[in-house]
Order: C-alpha cells, then structure tokens, then sequence
C-alpha cells in the first residue's frame, strides 16, 4: 500500500461521513440538484455498485428511487463502511479496493462513484476492473474536480490554508490528474478496448455554502487540515471568517467546480 492511500484510510478511520457533510446539501447551479443526485437520476434499473461508498449518502438515494434491482456499496474504509450500515438498510456493503473488484465478471449494469474515483492509485487497474464487472453497455458515472471557482470563499480559504501550512503538514499526492481532465479522461476510457470512444463530460458549479456557522464544518473537510493542531485550526477558522466578513446570519457563498463523466463499456464483450 503506498503512502496516499495509507493517508486516506487514517483520515477517514478519524473522520467517516466528511465527504456527505461537505456536499449532501450542495446545489448545482442552475438544475438545483446535489452532486450526489447527479448520480443517482442515472439509474433506470438493473444493478448499480457505487464505488467509494464512503458514509453511503448515495446509497440511500440509490434504494429511496427503488429502480435499482440490486444495490452494492464498496470501499476500504471499515469506519466508513460502518457509517453506510448505519443507514441504508438494503444495499450489500463490501471491504475491498477498486484495483481489485471482488466481484464475477458483467455483475454491473452501472458503476458509480462520488468523488472517489479521482483519489485512487494505480487508476488504469481500476478502470481495468470496471471494464470487467460492467455488462455489455453498462456505464461508469463519476463525479470528480472540487477545486474552487475563480474568486470564490473557498479559493479564499484554499488561500490562507497554503500561506500557513508547513511542509510537515503537506498531504502526499493522493490520486491521477488524469481523472481530473479531460484529455486524462479519454487515455483512460477512450483509447480503452473495452470502453466506447465517446465519454459525456459535463462541468458544472456546485454552492456548499450558508452562513459561517453552517459552512465551516463543510470547509475543514479538506486533507490539508489533517495536521493542524486544535489551536491551529482555530486560528484558521477565525482568519477565514475574518477575510469573508461573515456577520452572524450572513449567507456566504462558497462555488466548487465539479465535473461529470459518463463513459459506456462496449455492447460487444471485448475487453
């Protein structure tokens, strides 16, 4: 295991669910959707594994539009894992990495993933994997990005987070950029075999703000704050609310940059 996904499994055995806490009540501009409802309209039946499950926030709209037949939550969090049980009552859950799917071969018809997919190593694996276990026109939906929009309270706070942090506070590199961008997108899914050659890439905003209050729990998500002591964050909590100006009551609004991709395996059973 390398030293990312060592990171990732530390944090989120300390901080299950700080994924949902930041988006769940996020609204896209323009549609008003969450992010995580971008995904769930997908489904129109058949069998959906979600990939990264985390606290399993998408899992229960999953079983709420009750259109899947068959829904199956996988991550390699046990505490996130546990969060999921907590809440959805009807999907199966299971602890496994995505470079190694324990599943048979064509199990899927969609695989979806919420901001997980872009954090993983070893990505041609896992996209290797998806291939494998999606049926024939079967389709991988992801969510990915969460970088700020230009001039936002987040790139604000982005901002003061890197003016104070020292280099034992730095995180490792988590992740593939390629997951991030579009010409990533097409190496890994269109010049795949398996995969059809045109991905639907859509890119949207999405606000996660409200008042100060309601947005800072959203905001000390990030892994860079994972090593700030109790009075650092304090600190960085004040110096935020100081650079936004956020009266009591005030809503602030903080604009993330996402994307979605949207990529189908092949009706024929090459992979």
């Amino acid at each position: 295991m390398n030293a990312a996904d060592r990171f990732l499994i530390e944090f989120h055995r300390h901080f299950p669910g700080c994924t949902s806490l930041a988006f769940a009540d996020g609204k896209t501009l323009g549609s008003g959707l969450s992010s995580y409802e971008l995904l769930s309209d997908l489904v129109t039946g058949g069998s959906v594994l979600d990939l990264g499950c985390g606290d399993g926030h998408l899992l229960m709209l999953l079983e709420q539009g009750t259109r899947a037949s068959r829904v199956v939550g996988l991550d390699f969090s046990a505490q996130e894992l546990a969060s999921s049980r907590a809440r959805s009552s009807h999907a199966a859950l299971v602890r496994a990495a995505g470079q190694a799917l324990p599943f048979a071969s064509q199990s899927f018809d969609l695989v979806v993933s919420h901001l997980a997919f872009h954090l993983m190593s070893e990505i041609e694996l896992v996209v290797e994997e998806m291939a494998r276990v999606l049926a024939p026109s079967g389709r991988f939906a992801a969510i990915v990005g969460g970088g700020p929009k230009l001039g936002s309270s987040f790139e604000h706070f982005l901002a003061l987070v890197a003016s104070t942090q020292a280099a034992d506070q730095r995180v490792p590199r988590i992740g593939d950029m390629r997951a991030r961008t579009e010409a990533g997108l097409h190496e890994l899914f269109a010049a795949h075999p398996a995969f059809e050659d045109a991905i639907a890439i859509e890119d949207f905003y999405v606000d996660i703000g409200g008042d100060f209050e309601e947005l800072w729990p959203r905001l000390a998500t990030i892994y860079d704050l994972w090593h700030r002591s109790e009075v650092e964050r304090e600190a960085l909590r004040e110096a935020t609310r100081l650079g936004l100006d956020a009266g009591p009551g005030i809503d602030i609004p903080c604009v993330m940059a996402m994307r979605r991709i949207i990529a189908r395996r092949r009706a024929d059973e090459l992979t």
